[in-house]
């Protein structure tokens, strides 16, 4: 079992994606004789194979079966909500970025940029403030409304004072 997922991680690490879902499938059909299958690992890597080779549900399901063998799993929280926001689930996108913020080490450095992407997403649910509508008082009113009566119909220049003679 250790050989076979060795050589199934260095095919997605050579990006040779069909070979490495076939070890894992090969896998996981012998999984009742086989012993100290990593099963989180596995389900996490074929995620990835279906993701590069553009199968998007795919990969969510996997990792997701990930999560069912390892609830706790950064990784594969993290990868969801990656996919996730891509595709513009934003509240779904949210709720992985942070079970990956529970998850994480305390002291990790991609905590502060996860938090600023948390902060972006729920800056996005948010509703947006309407406009504030100024409306005139009465003088600005009357005001506007001379003025346009002073211009000229035809190209809205003003009209010429009147010199007083």
């Amino acid at each position: 079992a250790d050989a076979w997922m060795a050589r199934a991680r260095v095919e997605v690490k050579l990006e040779q994606y069909n070979d490495a879902l076939s070890d894992y499938r090969s896998m996981l059909e012998r999984a009742v004789v086989m012993h100290g299958l990593n099963l989180e690992e596995m389900y996490y890597n074929m995620g990835t194979c279906l993701l590069k080779r553009g199968d998007h549900q795919g990969a969510l399901d996997h990792w997701r079966m990930c999560l069912e063998q390892n609830p706790d799993s950064y990784d594969a929280h993290l990868a969801l909500a990656s996919l996730l926001d891509s595709e513009k689930h934003v509240s779904s996108a949210i709720h992985e970025y942070e079970a990956a913020i529970r998850c994480m080490r305390p002291d990790a450095p991609a905590k502060q940029q996860i938090a600023r992407r948390l902060m972006y997403l729920e800056q996005q649910l948010k509703p947006k403030e309407a406009a504030i509508q100024i409306k005139p008082s009465p003088s600005m009113r009357k005001e506007f409304e001379d003025s346009v009566r002073q211009q000229r119909p035809v190209d809205n220049t003003p009209l010429p004072k009147d010199s007083g003679f």
